[in-house]
């Protein structure tokens, strides 16, 4: 059959994924959902081992940072002493410290600009990482 190997597994497809930076990531916020966050050096030695074609991207560096007061705070909060506050008192204060947050998703997605990265390191200061990988 076209397009399947012997063993019954595709040959052809492509792969996008957009894990969140752990060095960036999780210096701004932490997400229960999220077991394991990697680095893009792991993460590229992950998709690696199973993709011979890669590409990587990252959306515009500083998009969640142009928050300013919120995330300034946010960042120092080391100890995740805000997991404390009531969910009802961190939206209040998100609405006044950070306005840009309370904005439908279609007008954050057309602020979000992706670039191909040339190396790695350009991705090391991005929050997302964007992998397009193909056999």
């Amino acid at each position: 059959m076209p397009g399947q190997k012997e063993n019954g597994q595709k040959s052809a497809g492509t792969l996008i994924l957009s894990p969140p930076n752990h060095d960036v990531y999780s210096n701004i916020t932490r997400t229960p959902a999220h077991v394991n966050e990697l680095n893009v050096e792991d993460f590229r030695k992950l998709v690696s081992s199973g993709f011979q074609n890669i590409a990587l991207y990252y959306p515009r560096k500083g998009v969640l940072q142009t928050t300013g007061k919120y995330f300034s705070v946010v960042s120092k909060d080391k100890l995740k002493i805000r997991r404390f506050v009531p969910h009802w008192q961190r939206n209040k204060i998100r609405k006044v410290a950070a306005p840009q947050l309370q904005k439908q998703p279609a007008e954050i997605l057309q602020e979000v600009q992706v670039f191909k990265a040339a190396t790695d390191n350009d991705v090391k200061d991005a929050v997302f990482q964007v992998w397009v990988c193909r056999k």
